[in-house]
């Protein structure tokens, strides 16, 4: 019996001997030593802190560098971010939450060379999203098809992250967030055998929106990456950033909700005593009664603001006009010459617009479904009469509809897709292109047109917002790898997808690499070919993407 527990005693001994042995660690430039987990292959760090937890008087506020004192167990993810999980109105998360995760490609601590960086910044419309994203984002796979460092920070979103309040918070602490941690990867990555001088950021939607604002203000971003990838983003379409005017307006509304006055003397003291969940109450109240309760609570306090895209985006960054928050509109930085000198890899999905038509209910007030064709006109109204006014649409709207003629759609609902798909995401990403390429860049337009099977509740969407996610990540989505794991045709989108990403991170060209079979050389954009590539099944380079409608569009908006 002795003997047999002796033996248990040595197995165990051994055992987590041999775990801790195992175990990867780096060491940081400042001394201090994470440790991290194997998986699948790859050496994984979870949970790095970036930032001080900003609490107390560092709510709302910018970030501050975190200073580091111990060793830390890095294998675990932290916190997300406070947010609200709106299918069961569920607050999720903490204020301590400025925490990165590292996924590293096998073999790269003991590799000659060092190896390029791809650091994520995820979308979820400024009100939710993290860097793990429930397992959506695991870097293990990226990291090992690509030969990369793969970074994903967490960031403040909502009233945490862009909350605006005079002479208080200027709203942009999310975007600062980002950019805090894109300098720990200047400072640290050198450690992970990472090579800082070869930064590629990359996001998807607000993600995208965020490369953006960084790409655009060279002034703050220099230095901190070397090149960029937009999935569905936009640098210049006004529902997706805020004036400072109009976010101090909304600032002053939002914090009556959660009982704070932002005329008073001791607003800043109200504001930082409030509780997480207190703070959270304004966030359920906008997203529950905008734009019914809370617009006439407007109407009754003579504002005139409510964010557009309430309340699917009541948040978002603010054109503060100083370098350490966001300075100008993203568009104006490219076109006069303020952005980064840096490859960019920018595009959409063919469907773009699916996902948000049935998000108009919330948002358009008296429009019906199933959608007719006034409701196509009340739409067009609600989104164009704030940026050229009703008689500039009225003016417009013939013209405008015969670039989608109704004999192309099976009904007004997927004509409404294809305009807000154009308005909201295609025509702004030929825009940007544009402007970045008469800037000096090398730009690679695409447009993704592969429907994604493994969600079959969605195959009515077509190839969604965020499609291109699952094959750049190669990953079916949380909890779908044994009910629809990727076949065929999948597996092939997921090679080319992490073959074009893994160029750009590498050498900032795209076609720079082993060409997975017959794939095309992508052509450079230039302004007036508008080359681009159809990313599918077998992709298709081509010239003009949607030209004539995309015309209409610049020249119905003023560009």
């Amino acid at each position: 019996m002795m003997a047999s527990g002796l033996l248990a005693l040595l197995v165990l001994c051994y055992t987590l001997t041999s775990a801790a042995a195992s175990s990867p660690s780096v060491t940081l430039p400042n001394g201090v030593t994470l440790t991290g987990r194997k998986e699948k292959g790859a050496d994984v760090y979870q949970g790095i802190p970036f930032a001080e937890p900003p609490l107390n008087e560092l709510r709302f506020q910018g970030p501050t560098p975190y200073i580091y004192s111990d060793d830390l167990d890095t294998t675990k993810p932290k916190s997300i971010c406070p947010q609200l999980k709106i299918t069961k109105r569920i607050n999720l998360g903490s204020e301590d939450c400025l925490y990165l995760n590292v996924y590293l490609p096998p073999g790269v601590d003991s590799a000659d060379e060092s190896v390029p960086v791809l650091f994520w910044i995820f979308g979820g419309g400024y009100v939710a999203g993290d860097g793990w994203e429930f397992t959506m984002y695991q870097g293990q796979k990226l990291a090992k098809a690509t030969n990369s460092i793969v970074v994903a920070a967490n960031y403040r979103v909502n009233a945490f992250g862009f909350l605006a309040a005079e002479n208080y918070s200027t709203g942009n602490m999310g975007i600062q967030d980002q950019r805090m941690a894109l300098k720990w990867v200047q400072s640290n990555i050198k450690a992970f055998n990472g090579d800082p001088s070869r930064v590629t950021i990359f996001g998807q939607s607000a993600g995208a929106m965020s490369v953006c604002h960084h790409y655009a203000n060279g002034e703050a971003s220099e230095g901190l990456f070397h090149a960029a990838l937009m999935e569905s983003g936009n640098c210049n379409t006004p529902e997706f950033f805020f004036k400072q005017e109009e976010a101090f307006e909304f600032g002053v509304e939002y914090s009556k909700i959660i009982g704070c006055d932002v005329t008073s003397a001791d607003y800043k003291e109200c504001m930082g005593k409030l509780t997480t969940a207190e703070v959270m109450v304004g966030i359920e109240a906008l997203l529950e009664e905008i734009p019914t309760s809370l617009d006439e609570f407007y109407l009754a306090t003579n504002s005139s603001f409510v964010p557009p895209l309430s309340p699917i985006m009541p948040f978002g960054p603010v054109i503060d006009g100083t370098t350490d928050g966001t300075p100008r509109i993203p568009y104006e930085g490219i076109t006069g010459g303020k952005a980064m000198n840096v490859p960019l890899m920018i595009g959409s999905t063919s469907n773009e617009g699916s996902i948000f038509v049935p998000m108009l209910g919330e948002i358009v007030d008296g429009l019906k479904f199933p959608i007719s064709n006034d409701d196509v006109k009340l739409a067009i109204h609600h989104i164009l009469d704030p940026i050229i006014g009703a008689d500039a649409v009225d003016a417009d709207y013939d013209g405008l509809m015969d670039q989608y003629p109704i004999k192309d759609y099976n009904d007004p609902r997927a004509q409404l897709s294809k305009i807000l798909r154009d308005y909201m995401f295609l025509c702004p990403s030929r825009r940007a292109a544009r402007a970045a390429s008469e800037n000096g860049n090398e730009v690679f337009l695409y447009q993704f047109d592969f429907h994604p099977y493994t969600w079959p509740d969605f195959d009515a969407l077509g190839d969604y917002h965020g499609a291109e996610i699952y094959f750049i990540w190669d990953t079916p989505g949380p909890g779908m790898e044994l009910v629809h794991p990727f076949f065929h045709d999948e597996r092939r989108m997921v090679e080319i997808m992490q073959y074009y990403v893994g160029n750009l991170a590498k050498v900032g060209d795209v076609n720079k690499g082993d060409m997975p079979g017959d794939v095309p050389v992508w052509p450079v954009f230039t302004t007036g070919g508008d080359q681009h590539i159809v990313l599918k099944e077998t992709p298709q380079a081509g010239v003009g993407l949607n030209k004539d409608v995309c015309d209409y569009h610049d020249k119905m908006l003023g560009y």
